[in-house]
């Protein structure tokens, strides 16, 4: 093989490994993000009913803020575990929506946010519980 073609195959190999980095190393710097900056921005952010929501990433789960997509809970969510974290709608990778989840306030300033279904709130309460209970190892 000649000179040239040796180069312009290690080029190609150069380029598509630039590829494949750039696909999975733009994957961490989103979960060095706390979910707790990323909902201030999202807070922050104004939306008419053509802008796209801002969209919070934690590893390959992508979030909204709880409502933003769906008006029929106009009222927004009444429970007292809100105090305690955030009320969020995850996404597919298609952009429609998942579930919604509440995300543990406590356990993101930790940087290990935990993600509980939002149908009701006892799976929320419980770990809240966990966590205000001391640890009575002896």
């Amino acid at each position: 093989m000649s000179t040239a073609a040796q180069s312009g195959h290690a080029t190609s190999a150069t380029d598509d490994t630039n590829d494949v980095a750039a696909v999975f190393l733009s994957r961490p710097r989103s979960r060095l993000r706390s979910i707790a900056k990323q909902y201030d921005e999202a807070a922050q952010q104004t939306i008419t009913p053509t802008d796209e929501p801002y969209k919070i990433i934690w590893g390959s789960r992508i979030f909204v803020i709880g409502g933003v997509l769906n008006k029929k809970k106009s009222r927004g969510r009444r429970s007292w575990v809100i105090r305690e974290g955030w009320f969020l709608t995850e996404l597919t990778t298609t952009g429609k929506v998942k579930q919604d989840v509440w995300c543990c306030r406590r356990c993101d300033a930790y940087g290990k946010p935990q993600f509980f279904s939002a149908q009701s709130t006892s799976a929320s309460q419980g770990h809240l519980l966990r966590l205000a209970k001391p640890s009575s190892s002896f």
